[in-house]
C-alpha cells in the first residue's frame, strides 16, 4: 500500500510538469482557446501526437484531434478530443466549442468562446502487475474523487491589424463542479503576438505568453514562427523551465500541413528524462452552404 501511494504521488507530480501541445502556440490555437473555433475563413481538422520524457518508463503520451469551422462571418463551432496518459494516470477530455465575433471596425474585432464537455480522469489499475490491484482502496479512492465529470472552458481573442491577444480560463469545472483538483489542472493561459511581413516572401510572427498550472506555478513562453512563401515555416520557442522548442512545418498547396516539433529539457533534467517531440497533421475544409 505504501509503495502504491508513493507511485501515485510521484506520477501526479510528474504530470504537473508536462508541457502542453507545443503546436497550440502557432498551429493549433483552437485546442487551448474555444474562441478560435471557426475563426478562420475555412474549417480545419488537426491530429496531433506528442511524446515527452522518452527516457522515462511510462512517460507522457498525448493524442489530440480538433475539428472547427465557421458557421457565418460571426460564429463558429468546434469539437476537440484529448487523451493524456502519464504513468498510471489516464485523462480523456472531449469538448464542444462555440465562438461569437464582435467587430469594432474593419481591422479590429474580439471573439468570445465557450467550450463544454466531459473529462474522465482515472487511475489505470489494469497497468499494475498485481493480483490485488482491482480491490486496492488507493485505486478506488483516486477514481472516486476524479472519474467522469463535466468540464467548461472560456476564452477571448482580440485582433487589431497584425496584433493579436488571447486569454483562456480552463478550470471553470473546478470552480463550479464537485471535481477534485489535481496538481496538473491547467488554469489561465494568455499570450500576445504580432505579425511582420519581410521582403514580401516571409511572414514573421512573434509571441509572448504565460500558462498557469494548478499546484505548480506559471510557465512563460517567448518565441517566433517564420513562414516562407506559404510553403515552409520554422518555429523557435523558449520556456522558463529552461527548455527550448524547435519546429519545422510544410504546407502542401494550402491543403495539407505537416509540423514536427522537437523539445529539449534543461541540461540537468534532460540527462534524466530525455527530449520530447510532437507531430501535427492538419487539413482545411469548407462546409457546403
Amino acid at each position: 500500500m505504501i509503495v502504491l501511494l508513493l507511485m501515485m504521488t510521484l506520477t501526479k507530480e510528474s504530470i504537473a510538469q508536462v508541457a502542453p501541445h507545443k503546436t497550440q502556440f502557432f498551429e493549433n490555437n483552437a485546442l487551448v482557446n474555444p474562441a478560435y473555433a471557426g475563426a478562420k475563413a475555412t474549417g480545419s481538422g488537426a491530429l496531433t501526437y506528442a511524446s515527452q520524457w522518452n527516457r522515462v518508463e511510462g512517460s507522457p503520451k498525448v493524442i489530440s484531434a480538433v475539428v472547427n469551422t465557421p458557421l457565418s462571418e460571426k460564429t463558429g463551432i468546434g469539437l476537440s478530443f484529448l487523451n493524456d496518459k502519464a504513468g498510471l494516470i489516464n485523462r480523456t477530455t472531449v469538448l464542444a466549442a462555440y465562438s461569437y465575433k464582435v467587430r469594432f471596425n474593419e481591422t479590429s474585432a474580439i471573439r468570445f468562446g465557450l467550450g463544454a464537455g466531459i473529462i474522465n480522469d482515472k487511475f489505470s489499475s489494469s497497468d499494475v502487475n498485481s493480483p490485488n490491484n482491482s480491490s486496492d482502496p488507493a485505486f478506488n479512492n483516486y477514481n472516486n474523487h476524479h472519474g467522469l465529470s463535466w468540464k467548461a472552458v472560456t476564452g477571448a481573442v482580440y485582433t487589431s491589424g497584425k496584433f493579436e491577444a488571447q486569454l483562456s480560463w480552463h478550470d471553470l469545472n473546478n470552480k463550479l463542479s464537485n471535481r477534485t483538483n489535481t496538481v496538473n489542472d491547467p488554469g489561465l493561459t494568455a499570450s500576445v503576438s504580432y505579425r511582420i511581413n519581410v521582403l514580401d516572401s516571409v511572414n514573421l510572427r512573434s509571441l509572448a505568453g504565460i500558462r498557469q498550472v494548478n499546484g505548480y506555478g506559471s510557465y512563460y513562453d517567448i518565441g517566433f514562427n517564420a513562414e516562407y512563401l506559404r510553403l515552409l515555416n520554422l518555429t523557435a520557442l523558449y520556456h522558463t523551465n529552461k527548455s527550448l522548442t524547435f519546429g519545422l512545418g510544410l504546407n502542401l498547396k494550402d491543403k495539407t500541413r505537416f509540423v514536427f516539433l522537437y523539445g529539449t529539457q534543461s541540461s540537468q533534467q534532460g540527462s534524466i528524462t530525455g527530449e520530447s517531440y510532437e507531430v501535427l497533421f492538419a487539413v482545411p475544409f469548407r462546409l457546403k452552404r
